[in-house]
């Protein structure tokens, strides 16, 4: 069964709310597919992905992703899209609220059940993976915007479009008020993470000893400077 470690002193009182939030909201549905083929890449070797699908096809189909976009997105219109100038699609993200409404549930089951299945991935061993950490959602920021999935185009390396991506979604929190939490799947992103007010406040691990870790970051909302 998956394990965690707690991180200590991992408690912030509240961080400077995000500036530069430069990405202008664009519709997602005629964007959907380019969105899914982006984080289908993205993720194509990520440790936690490469784990429970060892199935290079079953990675690069953009399936799961897709209705992943479509099931959140429908339900809570929290996908965001970056475009350059000549309209090729440079980042997206995808967010849900700390209250899931029914709909998303029913929606988000649908959306993680059949692309799966599919996919000959370990559909069982998915189930109890992310129920467990659904239940260290509630635990540890049950209030948060919680950041599913962010990519940015892989050809647009080093120009600041991941950043630009996550400040997007930072900046909704706080307009909120509110905290964000994410599921950080691969220890070299932490950094990254941090330099935004992102704090690891507990290592899982999946499957055990045996399977990747995954870091539990979570970001206090942000203090009240006006």
């Amino acid at each position: 069964p998956p394990y965690s470690r707690r991180m200590p002193n991992a408690v912030q009182v509240g961080v400077e709310p995000t500036e530069g939030a430069d990405v202008a909201a664009l519709p997602w549905r005629p964007r959907l597919d380019a969105a899914a083929d982006l984080l289908a890449g993205g993720f194509f070797n990520d440790p936690l992905y490469t784990y429970m699908c060892p199935n290079e096809k079953a990675r690069r189909d953009p399936g799961g992703k897709k209705a992943m976009l479509w099931a959140l997105g429908s339900s809570y219109e929290m996908v965001d899209i970056l475009e350059e100038e000549d309209g090729t699609l440079a980042a997206v993200g995808l967010w849900e609220p700390g209250k899931p409404s029914c709909a998303g549930i029913l929606r988000g089951t649908v959306g993680i059940a059949i692309p799966w299945w599919r996919s000959k991935g370990r559909l069982l061993s998915w189930a109890k993976l992310l129920f467990a950490l659904e239940e260290k959602r509630k635990e540890l920021a049950p209030d948060a915007l919680h950041l599913m999935y962010i990519a940015a185009n892989p050809t647009l390396k080093g120009k600041g479009r991941g950043s630009a991506m996550l400040r997007r979604g930072l900046a909704r929190a706080d307009n909120l008020g509110v905290r964000c939490y994410l599921e950080n799947s691969n220890e070299k992103n932490l950094p990254f993470y941090e330099k935004y007010g992102f704090r690891l406040v507990e290592e899982f691990k999946v499957d055990g000893s045996d399977g990747p870790s995954l870091y539990l970051m979570v970001r206090p909302a942000a203090s009240a400077t006006s």
